[in-house]
């Protein structure tokens, strides 16, 4: 759906009591010019980036090449155009001598129905890594049977083979580890965690006064280096940009990402992460270029994968009790020993409850992200997100939601960095790259400098926090 500035005007909106009363009125006033697009597979852009990725390969511009051949991959829609972007992809890491990674897309193009007549290169390309990696006889001869099955579908088989055998005698060890793995341990609070903020060590506690708000203080003396805060976000999204080179669902790097079945929006590092992804990604499938062009920024799509995650049924619960209790997560007190339960990483009411500073927005500032909630609201009617419950009131709600985090996440919302260490490089001298934007309920308190690292563990990722400066 489209909307008119003039039929959503400021002045409608300044005595409404609450967001989900703004997304009412903003629902019945809205007019409908377009639907909104979706974007679908295609062959024809497949190609043209893989085009594009040979043309930086013949110059060895192999990292370059590989974020074009996840475009292909990204865009394919049959499976013998998804195999040759998957085996291009592989001649980069055969010649980046990240072997296991090579292997991984070797196999897929080739389950994907890589054309016979070509698959001995892939197989040739299978042989020189086992040898490289010093596998053992039984998978390296897995490998090499195959490669001597295809070369019926050739002309001079025996000359190829013969080629073969020769460069199989020149392949060295691989001294490269790089594709082993991006990430390292996640460290532990163990038990050093603090009571009634489990995410935080007991070095620190929560403070509140009127002058400086709510803030965490150190409660004991703290060392350099000291660990204060582990904590998962509560939803997380990467940004545009890094799309082709990480994970929807975990946010990792990776050299092997595949597809979503459906649609060229993202991609996953792992059929694990594609299958968990489902969850949420089925009702942004085909819509995310959409939002994006649409004007929805991080913080609205933030929004909607924070919304895409729970069913409607959660949201609407919710709804019961904020009506019945009108939620006022963490009251005043002078430390976290005054309050009387325990508040966690994953509970909705922490993230529901923080600061919109809406008494500080513009009208107009208002009306653009009341906008920007239809559009978002829209894509979840047309997606199936409502089901058989699809009504104004449930639409005001979810709409109301999403308004009040396209208000609160710009205050509260963190960027997500990933380290970048080169080989020969030391940790000193890395450099931290912004991958993502992910919100957490801990971390609304810290008012101070603090390191973000994303690390991997069961696909799960961390903000961890490992000094302050002085408070």
């Amino acid at each position: 759906m489209c909307y008119k500035t003039n039929d959503l005007s400021c002045e409608m909106f300044k005595n409404c009591p609450s967001n989900y009363a703004r997304m009412r009125l903003a629902i019945e006033k809205k007019i409908s010019s377009k639907n909104s697009s979706q974007s679908f597979k295609d062959d024809g852009k497949s190609n043209n980036f893989r085009n594009c990725g040979n043309k930086k390969f013949s110059r060895k511009q192999f990292e370059d090449a590989i974020l074009d051949y996840n475009m292909a991959i990204r865009y394919a829609k049959t499976k013998e155009v998804l195999s040759m972007a998957l085996a291009n992809r592989s001649a980069c890491l055969f010649h980046m001598q990240l072997h296991e990674s090579c292997l991984r897309d070797i196999d897929m193009a080739l389950v994907e129905g890589y054309p016979k007549e070509l698959a001995f290169k892939l197989l040739q390309r299978a042989c020189k890594c086992c040898k490289a990696l010093g596998h053992k006889d039984a998978y390296f001869q897995a490998y090499f049977n195959k490669f001597k099955d295809h070369l019926k579908y050739i002309k001079d088989g025996e000359k190829v083979l013969g080629n073969l055998e020769k460069e199989l005698k020149e392949v060295t060890l691989s001294k490269n580890s790089i594709d082993e793995g991006f990430f390292s341990d996640i460290p532990s609070l163990n038990n050093n965690r603090n009571a009634k903020f489990p995410s935080l060590s007991k070095s620190v506690k929560v403070c509140y006064t009127e002058e400086y708000g709510r803030y965490i203080a150190a409660a004991t003396d703290l060392e350099c280096g000291e660990l204060i805060v582990v904590e998962k976000p509560y939803a997380k999204t990467l940004l545009t940009d890094c799309t082709s080179s990480h994970c929807d669902y975990c946010l990792q790097q990776s050299f092997n990402l595949i597809p979503c079945k459906d649609c060229p929006d993202v991609l996953f590092c792992s059929l694990e992460c594609q299958t968990n992804a489902q969850t949420y990604h089925k009702y942004l499938c085909t819509y995310l270029e959409y939002l994006r062009n649409a004007g929805v920024d991080r913080a609205g799509l933030l929004a909607a994968y924070l919304v895409s995650r729970k069913p409607l049924t959660y949201f609407i619960n919710f709804k019961v009790e904020y009506d019945d209790k009108k939620y006022n997560f963490l009251p005043t007190f002078s430390n976290d020993s005054d309050i009387d339960y325990v508040y966690e990483w994953n509970s909705y009411q922490n993230i529901f409850s923080l600061k919109t500073n809406e008494e500080n927005r513009s009208e107009q500032d208002l009306l653009d992200r009341i906008k920007n909630a239809l559009i978002i609201t829209d894509v979840f009617e047309k997606s199936g997100y409502f089901e058989s419950q699809l009504n104004n009131e449930n639409k005001s709600w979810i709409g109301g939601i999403i308004l009040t985090h396209l208000q609160n996440f710009p205050c509260n919302a963190h960027s997500i960095h990933e380290e970048i260490l080169t080989p020969g490089s030391s940790a000193i001298s890395t450099e931290l790259a912004e991958i993502g934007c992910g919100i957490y309920a801990t971390l609304r308190f810290l008012g101070l400098y603090y390191k973000q690292l994303p690390l991997s563990d069961n696909h799960s990722l961390l903000e961890l926090l490992n000094d302050l400066l002085p408070i």
